[in-house]
């Protein structure tokens, strides 16, 4: 029989998502935020209690192992390709276990 040598890749420990390489809010090491102009943005999202906040990325969860910066370019470039982006003024990069919070000017 023939096993395959790769290494099981990261997988959500909380059950809230199912398939590999997938952000999640619970597991997920980083949290960017952006900071929308307009307070009444249409790229607002609703949370449970039905408030309009601003959206949130999560970090992939095969990346969490990674250093910062690469964290941080991988998120921002995939950030880019959003029409979200040309509407933000800023970007709130949250490191949920280190409680530190950076803020990047667009």
């Amino acid at each position: 029989m023939n096993r395959s040598t790769k290494k099981p890749s990261k997988r959500c420990t909380c059950g809230n998502q199912k398939r590999d390489h997938e952000s999640c809010p619970n597991c997920s090491r980083y949290k960017m935020v952006f900071l929308l102009r307009d307070p009444n943005s249409p790229y607002k999202v609703r949370d449970p209690k039905g408030n309009l906040v601003n959206p949130v990325f999560w970090s992939f969860l095969k990346e969490d192992k990674k250093p910062l910066e690469a964290i941080k370019k991988n998120m921002l470039e995939r950030a880019r390709k959003r029409p979200i982006f040309n509407h933000c003024n800023k970007i709130g990069l949250y490191d949920r276990m280190g409680n530190q919070l950076e803020m990047i000017t667009v």
